[in-house]
Parts: structure tokens; sequence; C-alpha cells
């Protein structure tokens, strides 16, 4: 849209210059309008492939930058509740638990917003409600690890979220053990583990025409029904067979 051009400079004469009036043109300086801002949000429902696959496939950012600027929204876009109103969640859950089967976990994500400090006065408050596990969520060093399993450790169970490209370094079960936690999850892994497969299989399939470069990575038929127990399930069917 264009912009209003400025009034031009005036300069008012002195008494004693014949009452005429100089005016300067200005020249205004513009440059290319941007083209477009994205704002994303991040919820709770949008899959974290589907805002790399938008990322890679409407802004051309690469598999590598696309990840990143993923997590970064997931990671740094957060906001969180007051102590009180989580402490007063916690305890909601547990009245309502009718399962001593039912493990109450309280994770909280304010490293992230406030830093370790306030994390771990958080998750020292949400202990004294009683819950099973606590979760210190992005955990950025082996430091910062360290010092939540001293205060923690030895008085309740610590969970460790160990994500590909996440904020804490990955480490296997057991050397988080050995460190103190008792929890360690994975989560998202077969997805990633499967998008990586899929990209690889499309990318021979496209390149060859065939998947035949691809054989040695695959099940063949017979394979595939004996791992979803195909044979099993035709046998069990036959004892509903209606014999003539």
């Amino acid at each position: 849209m264009p912009t209003k051009k400025p009034t031009p400079k005036v300069h008012l004469p002195d008494r004693d210059d014949g009452g005429s009036v100089v005016l300067e043109r200005l020249t205004q300086r513009t440059k290319p309008p941007q083209m477009f801002q994205v704002l994303m949000l991040n919820d709770d429902f949008t899959p974290m492939e589907f805002v790399v696959m938008v990322l890679q496939e409407f802004f051309s950012k690469d598999r590598e930058a696309a990840t990143q600027i993923m997590l970064q929204i997931h990671l740094d876009g957060k906001g969180v509740v007051p102590v009180a109103e989580m402490q007063g969640k916690l305890k909601a859950a547990l009245d309502a638990r009718h399962s001593s089967n039912t493990l109450i976990l309280a994770r909280t994500d304010a490293l992230a917003v406030e830093g370790i400090d306030a994390a771990l006065e958080r998750a020292e408050a949400y202990l004294a409600c009683g819950v099973d596990a606590l979760f210190v969520e992005a955990l950025r060093s082996p430091e910062q690890m360290d010092r939540a399993c001293a205060q923690f450790a030895k008085r309740i169970p610590l969970l460790a979220n160990m994500v590909e490209g996440g904020q804490t370094p990955i480490q296997s079960a057991t050397e988080l053990g050995d460190r103190g936690f008792k929890i360690v999850i994975f989560p998202g892994g077969t997805a990633r583990a499967v998008a990586h497969t899929l990209q690889g299989y499309y990318g021979s399939l496209h390149a060859h025409q065939t998947t035949t470069p691809w054989r040695d990575q695959m099940l063949n038929f017979d394979e595939l029904n004996q791992v979803i127990g195909t044979p099993e399930l035709l046998a069990n069917g036959k004892q509903y067979d209606v014999k003539p």
C-alpha cells in the first residue's frame, strides 16, 4: 500500500529577505515491502512431523533446518501456569485416582521459561503434593541432569525424556540409570525411524522405478503375514466355519 508523501520542508523567511518562501523537496527513501510474516502457534494438537513437512514443502527448508525451527517453537514457545494452580491440578488427579496401578507423574516445563532454579523449585512443590514421579523437562546439560538427580533421585522416581534433536543430551537407559533416573522414555522414535525409512524407500522407487534395490530392506508378503499373525488368525477362524 503506497505511503503518504512527506510534506515539503518550509523555511520561513526573515523579516529582511523580501518576504520570499523557499520550499525544499525531500527525496523519499523506499525499500521493497516484506512479502509475508509467518506466526506459528505451539499448540497441543499438531504433530511435530507435520510441522516439519509444512516447513519443507511451503517454505523451502531442508529437513535439518525445518526440524530445528519446529523444535525451537516447541521448546521455547512455552508458558507455565502458576505453581499453586498446578498443585491444585495434581491434587485433583490424586483424588480422582481409583487404582493403585495409575501413575501420577508431575511434569514441569519451567526450565525453558524461568530457568533451572525455578524448575527445581516447582518440582519440589509438586513432590509435596504426593505425586508418584517427577519429570523436569528439557534438562540441557549433564550438569543440570546431575543437579536434578542429586535433589530428587533418592526421594522419588525421576523421568528422562530422550528425543533426537531435543534439548536433553541423548544417553542410553543404562547411563541414565547410573545418573539416578528411574524412568526413561524415547517418545516419537518409531515415527522418526519410519519416516526416515519411507524417505529412503520412496527415493529409491522414484530413482529406479522398481523396488528391487530396496528388496533386502523389506519383508516379503509371507514374512509380513508372519509378523502380523495372519496364520494364527486364519487357524482361529476355522472354528467358526459352518460345515455343510
